[in-house]
């Protein structure tokens, strides 16, 4: 169930960037209370198994008629989930909120009120979330998974209703399981109230379903009046394109430090980015949010010869994958793009490309790279994902490791 207001990822448009490191006029405190889910957990209605923590309110969305699955949109267990726990997920602390279910879908999550909100100012609201989903009991990997997406929004007239036109959501943009995401939106308050809110969406009734929420942060007067005048406020009802944050996988022998210089940040950036305490907890596999100083500003993109084209950065590409994509070296690419750093790209960066992607052999193989999935492979192919799925002899909602090889039929 796609909401009706999104926050939209940026669009061909969005390229230029405006600084955000001099926004002095910022607020960079907690506007939200029991950000960390730390206080005491509540049953609520009675149900043993309706705990939410201190200062939150649960919500579930009800499926529609009279004729609905037994399993579909039941109301998810909200449980407490403990650092001491054998099987539980928290970010930072002693605790954070769960959201679980068994052969069953939900659309469910959180919302908090804020009162004493400057209107017409700035809002910046992010979660961390865990989701683990499979049809199997193995709490370290998903397998089969729900099709589950989360999202983070803000009312922005300070509503409570969780199916309101009002809120402005984060894009649904991938899926991603058995790691730690930070969730972002951003918007302007309408009022001198806003509410914000946490949501998990599970499509499918998989045997287990498990997000964990955790480390949320709610920044008021968000960005300094210099940076939002030179922003674009032209994207339907969203008033400020959300950015999508920038992650990197810690590999062996890296260091904090050389992972700053790397991506022309510092250290305490990072931590601050990843609510760490310190660089010792960082080790390698570890998924890290990279922290950017730049916003997107709309602006025409030139136009290029015919054969050339622009293609704008997802996530996941590397400048490997999309040469491959278009049938050319990366030396060509390199060279159609000059003033790129071609080892850091940045979702919604555009590049220019040859005006055709190479056409597929007939049959050829491609390597599972990171961040792929079924759908986007055949997309990028042009074929179905029945079809590639047959042609391999694994489910469409198979989970594909690095490294896989594939048939394209």
């Amino acid at each position: 169930m796609t909401p009706v207001k999104s926050a939209s990822l940026l669009v061909l448009s969005l390229v230029l960037f405006v600084c955000l490191a001099g926004a002095t006029g910022a607020q960079t405190g907690n506007a939200l209370t029991n950000p960390g889910f730390e206080e005491e957990f509540s049953t609520r209605d009675d149900e043993a198994l309706l705990q939410v923590a201190e200062d939150w309110m649960q919500w579930h969305r009800d499926p529609e008629g009279d004729d609905a699955a037994t399993w579909e949109l039941l109301q998810p267990e909200f449980i407490p989930a403990w650092e001491t726990d054998e099987h539980a997920y928290v970010h930072e602390g002693e605790s954070a909120q769960s959201l679980r279910s068994f052969y069953a879908t939900f659309d469910a999550g959180l919302y908090q009120k804020i009162e004493d909100v400057e209107k017409d100012s700035w809002l910046r609201f992010s979660a961390f979330a865990w989701v683990w989903s499979s049809v199997t009991d193995d709490p370290e990997q998903s397998e089969q998974d729900g099709d589950v997406f989360v999202q983070v929004g803000i009312d922005p007239a300070g509503g409570t209703d969780p199916q309101s036109e009002d809120i402005v959501w984060s894009e649904i943009s991938y899926e991603i399981y058995d790691s730690w995401r930070e969730y972002v939106v951003v918007t302007q308050a309408t009022s001198e109230e806003v509410t914000v809110f946490l949501r998990a969406f599970v499509a499918d009734p998989v045997r287990n379903t498990q997000v964990w929420f955790d480390q949320t942060r709610l920044i008021l007067d968000a960005f300094d009046e210099d940076v939002i005048s030179a922003m674009a406020v032209a994207i339907g009802p969203t008033p400020f394109p959300t950015s999508v944050p920038v992650y990197h996988i810690v590999g062996d022998g890296e260091t904090l430090d050389s992972i700053a210089r790397r991506y022309a940040t510092s250290v305490m950036a990072i931590l601050e980015a990843n609510s760490l305490r310190n660089a010792s907890l960082v080790h390698p596999g570890y998924q890290l949010s990279i922290p950017s100083n730049a916003a997107p500003v709309a602006t025409p993109l030139p136009e290029l010869e015919a054969s050339s084209a622009w293609y704008v950065v997802r996530a996941g590409d590397t400048f490997s994958r999309i040469a491959d994509l278009y049938g050319i070296a990366v030396d060509q690419l390199s060279e159609l793009n000059s003033n790129v750093n071609v080892n850091f790209l940045v979702v919604g960066q555009a590049l220019v490309v040859p005006a055709v992607p190479a056409p597929p052999a007939s049959r050829q193989n491609y390597t599972v790279r990171r961040g792929d999935t079924l759908n986007d492979i055949a997309l990028r192919f042009g074929i179905s994902v029945e079809d590639l799925a047959r042609a391999n002899n694994i489910s469409v909602t198979s989970i594909l490791d690095v490294g896989q090889l594939l048939v394209i039929p």
